[in-house]
């Protein structure tokens, strides 16, 4: 079975990413959802990525990594490179996400974009609270929960339709954040 370094692409996703890879192929290849749930545990949804790495060996995670590169591989060319497409988008929307000043200014600018308003609109409504006050009513577990759903929304837009998203979540973090 080939693996990541018959891909200089995953290669370099591996490389960078990491935990991260691990977790943004559980929604983009076919069976690691539940090789995140033996490798991390069936609660891993409600940690952040990057604590992740606490609990996993290199060993382990580079075998579950070798494991989503192969899968990845054999994959018909045109299939490949957009799973590769999508692996890379969910990474970098990742490391954009936690480059932003606050999980609190982050869920608060969530609610004012409409691409991705939804995301939070069911705890305005049950908290009864103006949009300005969503980030900080927000639990820890729920602002892990929104870090994954906005991750796997902005990584499954074009290219264009995200950066223009990012953009604007980008002004109203700016509006939000720490000062």
């Amino acid at each position: 079975m080939r693996g990541c370094a018959d891909s200089p692409a995953l290669a370099d996703l591996k490389a960078a990413n990491g935990i991260v890879l691990l977790v943004a192929a559980a929604d983009v290849v076919a069976g690691a959802d539940s090789l995140c749930d033996a490798v991390l545990g069936e609660d891993w949804r409600t940690v952040d990525p990057y604590n992740l790495a606490d609990d996993v060996t290199p060993d382990t995670l580079s075998a579950a990594l070798e494991w989503i590169c192969g899968r990845v591989q054999s994959l018909p060319p045109e299939v490949r490179d957009v799973a590769i497409a999508k692996l890379d988008a969910w990474c970098d929307v990742n490391a954009w996400i936690d480059s932003q000043s606050s999980v609190e200014a982050i869920a608060t600018a969530v609610a004012f974009v409409p691409e991705v308003e939804d995301l939070v609109a069911d705890e305005i409504a049950a908290r009864h609270i103006p949009k300005d006050m969503i980030g900080d009513s927000l639990a820890s577990s729920e602002h892990t929960q929104l870090h994954y759903e906005l991750t796997r929304r902005l990584a499954a837009m074009p290219v264009a339709q995200r950066e223009a998203v990012m953009a604007a979540l980008h002004v109203h973090i700016g509006k939000y954040g720490e000062e």
